[in-house]
């Protein structure tokens, strides 16, 4: 339930967002989409590998500080087992619906309540989600790849 509550509200924060700030380039679409996660203390983004094409989206990214963790973390939610980040998976997939105009999904592949060091993600097209998160090149350490952090 709360990924599909999560999805819409990425997708209709987007379209306010999109028509209040008159963006209508993708690139710019899809730079907000951070910031506003950031501002509105969701948590902050860090792209770790991204592929865009104009039919095909694939974005690898991380927050290291989501606010579902701390807030598990504060109070002890023992009955809550990880992956706790649903909602910040489905947030950024109906974000890059929106920016993009296809249909994506995404899913937590760890969370830092289970002790990694972030919560990380995978956004790509439904029929390819599967057969992507089972490869290891999503799964290497942060290291490896080119971060660009976004921070408000």
């Amino acid at each position: 339930m709360s990924y599909k509550f999560g999805k819409v509200i990425g997708r209709e924060t987007a379209k306010i967002f999109f028509k209040k700030y008159k963006l209508r380039n993708p690139l710019e679409k899809l730079a907000h989409g951070p910031l506003v996660f950031a501002a509105t203390g969701i948590g902050s983004v860090e792209i770790l590998w991204m592929e865009m094409k104009p039919d095909r989206f694939i974005c690898l990214w991380e927050c290291p500080d989501s606010v579902f963790v701390e807030e598990f973390s504060k109070r002890s939610l023992g009955k809550i087992k990880p992956p706790l980040c649903e909602f910040l998976a489905a947030y950024s997939a109906g974000w890059m619906k929106e920016t993009l105009g296809m249909n994506l999904d995404s899913r937590e592949i760890w969370c830092r309540a289970s002790g990694k060091r972030s919560c990380r993600f995978l956004i790509a097209p439904p029929v390819e989600l599967a057969s992507l998160l089972s490869e290891d090149r999503f799964r290497r350490p942060r290291e490896e790849y080119q971060v660009i952090p976004i921070r408000f």
